[in-house]
Parts: C-alpha cells; structure tokens; sequence
C-alpha cells in the first residue's frame, strides 16, 4: 500500500473508523456543513459576495433550511 496521504485519504480513513453510514455521505456532509458555516460566518457580510450568490438565484430550499 502507497504511504502517501492526501487530505481525500486522511478524510475517508476517518469516515470509515466511524463507520455509521455511507463513506462517500459521511465525508460529503462534514464537507457540506463546513462550506455553509463558512460562508455565514466570513462571507456573508461581505457586500460582493452577497451580489454573487443573489445573482446565482441563491440557495436551495434544502440547503437555506440547514443552517
């Protein structure tokens, strides 16, 4: 087995040392959740972001309930 570790790597051996679901939805929702909390927490107040994210019609209804 190859010793080289990426962060893909690094982020799935820990998805399956938790194994309670799906690998791939494990790492996807961790990834999810820390895009969303970054964008309202740094990104929000900032006025150009904003008029990007408005003019790309915004957040699903899914995704805009989250958080």
């Amino acid at each position: 087995m190859n010793n080289k570790r990426d962060i893909l790597t690094i982020k799935i051996e820990e998805a399956i040392k938790k194994a309670s679901e799906c690998l791939l939805c494990l790492v996807l929702k961790g990834d999810e959740k820390r895009y969303i909390e970054a964008f309202f927490s740094e990104h929000i107040m900032n006025p150009e972001y904003r008029k990007i994210v408005i003019h790309s019609r915004g957040f699903c209804k899914q995704h805009f309930q989250k958080y």
